[in-house]
């Protein structure tokens, strides 16, 4: 009997080895994928932020901390809204935080135009940002990991061209690809007969300057661009042009 239960203990003991090696080279191997999943966030260019999915900050970089002025230890484990602060540049409102939207959605999202991130210090950072959802093994939702970059120097290079455009009448609109952002040079709204906030990041918005019977081929136009590498040269009457149209054709109204 006293063999029996000693060859027991044995077994229980080798059983329970097994199991604390399997559970160490697993914790080993979780540790190994953060580090390289850190590393690599490290070395982006672009400020990167990670959270959980109760929105709290689980990584950020040190180009993402330079910028909102703060230390890793002040954002560790913080809400997002609280180390990540953003309005819109021209109505002063608060923007909602693009991981919130990405929890609801469960989709990436970009930040609306004229966005500023507020830093500690009061600095105001003019940035472009996206945020896409993280995703565990079984599927979940995990986390949110948010991506954004200083565009001063882009809004400077904008601003100069833009007075060029000013002066020759002309407006320009680009879209990031990368971002599925859309910018529009300041002529463009005048031209347009549109206010910046009647546009939001999405390049889609620019379709609704575009009578709907046009909207088809300026998609068709946007794609053979993408995929040709070529410029669009094309001209679609805009929808507020098209309606001032038939209303100058109605009795009494000219």
């Amino acid at each position: 009997m006293i063999v029996l239960v000693g060859f027991g203990i044995a077994l229980l003991s080798r059983s329970q080895r097994g199991a604390m090696d399997r559970a160490l080279r697993a914790e080993s191997s979780e540790r190994n994928e953060r580090q390289r999943f850190e590393t690599t966030l490290t070395s982006i260019g672009d400020a990167v932020i990670a959270t959980d999915r109760e929105v709290r900050v689980t990584f950020a970089n040190q180009v993402a901390l330079s910028l909102m002025r703060r230390t890793e230890a002040e954002v560790a484990g913080k809400p997002l809204h609280e180390v990540f602060r953003i309005v819109n540049e021209i109505t002063r409102a608060e923007v909602e935080n693009p991981a919130a939207r990405v929890l609801r959605e469960r989709a990436v999202v970009a930040l609306a135009n004229h966005t500023v991130l507020i830093a500690q210090d009061g600095t105001e950072v003019p940035i472009e940002d996206s945020a896409a959802p993280i995703f565990g093994p079984d599927g979940s939702l995990a986390g949110v990991v948010l991506v954004f970059r200083d565009v001063t120097e882009t809004r400077k290079a904008r601003a100069r061209l833009s007075l060029a455009l000013t002066a020759g009448k002309m407006g320009v609109y680009e879209i990031d690809l990368a971002h599925n952002t859309l910018w529009l040079s300041r002529e463009s709204y005048s031209l347009l007969g549109r206010l910046p906030q009647d546009f939001s990041a999405s390049p889609e918005s620019l379709l609704g300057v575009v009578h709907p019977q046009d909207r088809e081929l300026l998609q068709q136009h946007f794609k053979g661009t993408i995929e040709a590498h070529e410029p669009v040269n094309h001209e679609f009457p805009d929808f507020t042009s098209q309606w001032q149209r038939v209303l100058d054709k109605l009795p009494g109204t000219s």
